[in-house]
């Protein structure tokens, strides 16, 4: 552990303020799929491929097997889900099965996310 001089920031602290700030401004789009689900495969495969082209918005996936309590929790009844957060809140979920249909969630995380940065 780095030691803190007074009124400075270890690089642990000065690290998660960076993580912390760039998650307040920029959207996240959250992928909820299951391993025996073929339609979230697909589209596991197609976020993959997309996500690159934005890059203002963080994208992750989770194993519904491995974090039952989040599906209750975002109120996802059916996989895949997609969810998309913005300064924490979540602001839609929608099950995706079409590429367009995802591309369209993304284009509104850049937007969001380019909002935050202005």
């Amino acid at each position: 552990m780095m030691q803190k001089l007074s009124g400075e920031l270890t690089e642990e602290e000065y690290t998660a303020r960076g993580q912390v700030e760039m998650l307040e401004s920029r959207a996240v789009v959250v992928q909820i799929t299951a391993t025996w689900c073929r339609a979230c495969t697909f589209m596991l495969q197609k976020l993959g491929k997309l996500a690159p082209q934005y890059p203002d918005v963080i994208c992750v996936q989770f194993q519904a097997e491995t974090l039952p309590p989040l599906l209750g929790d975002i109120g996802a009844k059916s996989l895949p889900a997609f969810v998309l957060f913005h300064r924490g809140k979540q602001l839609e979920l929608q099950y995706i099965k079409e590429t367009a249909r995802l591309a369209a969630m993304l284009d509104r995380a850049t937007e969001l996310s380019n909002s935050s940065n202005r």
